[in-house]
């Protein structure tokens, strides 16, 4: 073997070593940007006026929804429903967390959502990434209501 011929494997190798410690660097910035936009996008639908929204529709008598609340749940959702699509956040976490109340309001406000209009369009168009949101919970209900293990 000759020298040139070491040295050339030798540098293949260090290169090779190179990317796969660049690529573990990109994951680990990765899933760090993932979980920075998580919170960020918790901390804006916990605002008080959404959660004040949110309480409002979740205690409201089937069919008796606060409108005005409703929209702003709809609404509050939708953009974060849009993150969650195009993968600015992880589905499975946001999902995770906020599943529950996903489940709880497809089977509370199928009506109230059909009959908000906007012009041509229903509330379940209007709101579609919302009601992307909805419609991905409602895949596996009983995950989010067992416990955790």
């Amino acid at each position: 073997m000759s020298a040139t011929f070491v040295i050339s494997v030798l540098a293949l190798l260090i290169s090779c070593m190179s990317a796969i410690a660049a690529f573990g660097r990109w994951m680990v910035t990765y899933k760090q940007i993932e979980v920075q936009n998580l919170l960020q996008l918790s901390q804006y639908l916990h605002q008080t006026e959404y959660r004040d929204a949110r309480h409002k529709v979740r205690t409201a008598k089937k069919g008796d929804v606060d409108v005005e609340a409703l929209r702003k749940v709809c609404s509050s959702f939708d953009l974060a429903g849009l993150f969650v699509y195009k993968g600015l956040v992880n589905k499975n976490m946001f999902l995770d967390y906020w599943g529950s109340f996903f489940v709880f309001l497809r089977d509370h406000i199928p009506d109230d959502l059909k009959e908000l209009g906007f012009g041509e369009l229903t509330g379940q168009q209007y709101y579609r990434y919302f009601n992307w949101l909805l419609t991905e919970a409602a895949k596996n209900p009983t995950k989010f209501h067992a416990p955790i293990g």
